[in-house]
């Protein structure tokens, strides 16, 4: 369990060292895709080595809610947020792509508890399912 938060701390790091790199699509996947995957791969290893337990999912969730948080964080103070928002939001004619101005606003924080939560959940019982067959 302890590898899971390595992990996400070395995963949040690097995100916050090349945040300025990063466009709207990179954005989702980093946040959204990359997290998921993470805890599919640990929820897995546990799986085959038969040492899945409740405690394990939630583990693998809340270190990637918490890197989710402190990124945010770290994005909003450090100011990169803003000229992120700046930089890719668009105003032409009748076209309006607006970004947040917080990365972490409350319903974007509860939005990503859910999808991390409510995907290890779903997995966990795929992953049940399949083992009593």
């Amino acid at each position: 369990m302890f590898i899971n938060l390595i992990i996400y701390g070395v995963y949040g790091i690097m995100i916050g060292v090349y945040f300025e790199y990063v466009n709207p699509i990179i954005l989702l996947v980093l946040f959204y895709l990359i997290p998921i995957l993470i805890n599919t791969i640990f929820l897995c290893v546990e799986h085959k080595r038969e040492k899945l337990k409740k405690v394990m999912q939630y583990y693998t969730c809340l270190n990637s809610f918490f890197m989710y948080i402190f990124v945010g964080i770290f994005l909003e103070h450090s100011g990169w947020w803003t000229a992120f928002v700046k930089k890719y939001s668009v105003y032409k004619d009748d076209i309006y792509v607006e970004i947040s101005n917080s990365f972490i606003s409350i319903s974007q924080v509860i939005y990503i508890f859910i999808l991390y939560f409510g995907v290890s959940v779903l997995l966990k019982k795929i992953i049940i399912r399949g083992k009593k067959k």
